[in-house]
């Protein structure tokens, strides 16, 4: 659990770094870095295959889909 919030915390400083010369490929970058968290914390294995699963199906029936 702390090396992704670690990791998120790095993701967040980079994302604040980021200075591009448009500000489009600056919204670009910061939303790669924002997909790249979810994805971190798929992987570490911090939420597991089976609560996605349980919470989508939770927020699905939440808004009546």
């Amino acid at each position: 659990m702390v090396i992704t919030l670690v990791f998120g915390l790095g993701l967040l400083l980079l994302g604040e770094g980021i200075q591009l010369n448009s500000w489009w490929l600056n919204l670009l970058a910061k939303a790669a870095f924002l997909l790249l968290y979810p994805t971190a914390i798929l992987l570490s294995g911090v939420i597991s295959q089976r609560e996605l699963s349980v919470a989508v199906g939770a927020v699905r029936r939440r808004l009546g889909r």
